[in-house]
């Protein structure tokens, strides 16, 4: 949906939403006039992104509007599995909350689930102080805890007023969450709990209330949406989609690498999980400067080897795209001394003699 051909049910004066959505989640009814200016919490108007068209706008000032108002209901002609969700946002360097005491957040967005989990939700979050100073996005369900998909440096740089791609990949049965901004991956987590299921409703979108306590700037300020689709393939920003998965050449972190003799024949290694910004896939272990094997684990035991001998060893991380890491700092290790060697202990003393 583009908005650009919104002409009944464009306001949330109205309860049933413009042709595609469901509704306006909680209309008003009334306007508002905040310093001679007059909107409603939801509009869909002009201008839209370019200049031209239209574009949702979600309109807060001073005590209106705390609760819901102003956002849309999506009802999805059948239930949504593994899908792409992208639409553009326009977050102007004005539109903020003011300090207040106790968490301080604006909700985005929130999914209905058929799974066990019954929602997961999108917020600008922050315990006290100013969202745009010091806030992060995160996203929780409706048990766990919050976990940051951008952080404050990340989502400082999108909130400056102009028109930026957000595109969200889910699979709610497979735990699966990615975000991209601007078509550049930049989240990607894979053990979500999201209690199975698909998504069976939109809630509310783009933007519900604030925290209780806290209060909008004072001059009328709107969050944008526009562009907004749905797919079963990545989108990607206008005119860079065509409906493939965007390229990834960054490679993992490097991981940290200890290794331990447990006996003349074996070294056990392990290593730090790696992060990456599309998801570690394995490990690559060398041994001498020479390709050993690939694990999926993040521990390997090297059997099989010569006693009281040295081995160097380094590992890298692979990523799902093929990148590979840096190796670790080498680490050197020797095995056990074997019988014949430097082996002290002497053997156990023989019973059961007879004489005849």
């Amino acid at each position: 949906d583009n908005f650009d051909n919104c002409t009944s049910n464009c306001t949330s004066a109205q309860s049933t939403g413009p042709s595609g959505w469901g509704q306006w989640y909680q209309w008003d009814g009334y306007q508002a006039t905040v310093g001679g200016v007059t909107h409603y919490s939801g509009e869909i108007s002009s201008p839209g992104r370019g200049g031209g068209g239209k574009s949702l706008k979600t309109w807060r000032a001073g005590q209106y509007w705390e609760n819901y108002t102003g956002s849309l209901i999506y009802y999805p002609p059948s239930s949504l599995n593994e899908f792409y969700m992208r639409y553009y946002v326009k977050l102007p360097t004005e539109f903020d909350l003011s300090r207040c005491s106790g968490s301080n957040y604006l909700k985005l967005w929130r999914l209905n689930l058929t799974g066990s989990i019954n929602e997961m939700y999108l917020n600008l979050n922050q315990e006290g102080g100013s969202l745009r100073n010091t806030g992060s996005l995160q996203i929780a369900t409706s048990i766990s805890g919050w976990t940051t998909v951008l952080s404050h440096s990340e989502l400082l740089a999108i909130w400056d007023g102009n028109w930026h791609s957000w595109e969200w990949h889910f699979n709610p049965s497979a735990g699966l969450l990615e975000l991209w901004i601007d078509g550049v991956r930049k989240y990607s987590g894979s053990s979500f709990n999201f209690g199975g299921g698909s998504v069976s409703m939109m809630q509310h979108f783009s933007m519900g209330n604030h925290a209780t306590g806290c209060s909008w700037q004072s001059s009328w300020q709107a969050m944008d949406i526009d562009d907004f689709v749905l797919s079963t393939t990545y989108v990607g920003p206008d005119g860079s989609g065509g409906g493939t998965t965007p390229t990834d050449t960054t490679a993992p972190s490097v991981p940290s690498l200890t290794a331990t003799a447990v006996s003349s024949s074996q070294i056990n290694l392990s290593w730090t999980t790696s992060s990456d910004n599309v998801g570690v896939t394995g490990y690559k272990i060398y041994r001498n400067g020479t390709y050993l094997t690939t694990t999926t684990s993040t521990s390997y035991n090297n059997t099989g080897l010569t006693a009281a001998t040295a081995y160097s060893y380094r590992v890298s991380t692979i990523d799902a795209a093929g990148n590979e890491s840096s190796q670790s700092t080498a680490k050197s290790v020797t095995t056990q001394a074997g019988t014949g060697g430097t082996d002290m202990t002497p053997p156990a003393v023989p019973t059961g003699l007879t004489v005849s």
